[in-house]
């Protein structure tokens, strides 16, 4: 037993040794996880802000608070029958890009694909964003996002750093835990992503 658990230790960053972490929580949980992960699609807002790109060649880069980074690319104009109606697209690759969960960081990688229109009233600015796409959660949780929602969110909400948080989801968000459907305004806590402790089947 003392050999196998030194050889574990020794190796743990190739095998997934112990029990592993999951994000918990049902609805509550799920909606916790995807603010964490649409914290760096304020960068789109930000470029949005600065000049609209109809080029689809510059990008950006958004640094994540706990390592790793977001490039958002491709940005492109959507134009809908309302011609004040003014949307953008782009596509953000998660490379690592870590969040605070209740066991630890955890680096998310994979692409969103955004679509997203920005609202600026009486001096704030309102994110209305469909993003769809699969991220994988690795490190302190193991698990993943399958996500194909709507959220409207204050943009400053989304680097928020404490206090709370509300915002309107519509559409599916899918984890190892379940399916979970919205049509709701959800309100999150910055920084806390509820996980569980599954201990491997034997």
């Amino acid at each position: 037993m003392k050999t196998q658990l030194t050889v574990c230790a020794a190796v743990l960053a190739l095998c997934a040794c112990g029990p592993k972490a999951q994000i918990s929580g049902g609805k509550q949980g799920a909606s916790e996880a995807l603010y964490a992960a649409s914290g760096p699609l304020k960068g789109g807002a930000d470029k949005y802000g600065s000049k609209i790109d109809i080029s689809g060649v510059g990008g950006i880069t958004v640094n994540c608070a706990h390592g790793g980074s977001v490039s958002l690319s491709g940005f492109g104009l959507v134009l809908t029958g309302n011609f004040t109606d003014i949307k953008q697209s782009f596509s953000a690759d998660y490379n690592n890009c870590g969040v605070m969960t209740a066991s630890g960081v955890a680096g998310m990688t994979g692409r969103l694909a955004v679509v997203q229109a920005i609202a600026v009233t009486s001096g704030a600015v309102n994110l209305d964003q469909t993003i769809k796409g699969k991220l994988l959660w690795q490190g302190a949780v193991d698990d993943f996002l399958d996500i194909d929602v709507t959220q409207q969110i204050a943009a400053g909400a989304l680097n928020q750093t404490s206090g709370g948080v509300s915002m309107v989801l519509r559409g599916k968000v899918v984890d190892t835990e379940g399916t979970y459907t919205f049509d709701e305004s959800v309100s999150v806590t910055p920084g806390k992503v509820s996980v569980v402790v599954v201990a491997e089947k034997k």
